[in-house]
């Protein structure tokens, strides 16, 4: 059975995790003021991947050779910065 869970996203630039093969990400937003991913995964799943991303802050250069799919944007500490999410596609 497929249930959804959250994973706080640090603000370091680059990052990653293993998650269930399958697992569908469903939202990027600020809970509590933490940037926070909620995914939707089946925890039974045995096989595992590991998922990259990238948090770029608006204004900051990307350079990926991968291809970058967006996942969601944040807004900051009362509006003074925007992140953006993006998983990392070799």
């Amino acid at each position: 059975m497929r249930t959804i869970w959250k994973y706080p996203i640090s603000l370091a630039g680059y990052q990653g995790a293993s998650f269930p093969v399958g697992t569908v990400f469903l939202h990027f937003g600020l809970q509590d003021d933490v940037p926070t991913l909620w995914v939707l995964l089946d925890p039974d799943e045995k096989r595992q991947e590991y998922r990259r991303f990238r948090l770029v802050g608006t204004g900051n250069p990307i350079d990926e050779d991968g291809e970058l799919v967006h996942i969601g944007t944040v807004v900051g500490h009362e509006g003074q910065f925007v992140w953006h999410l993006f998983e990392v596609k070799p």
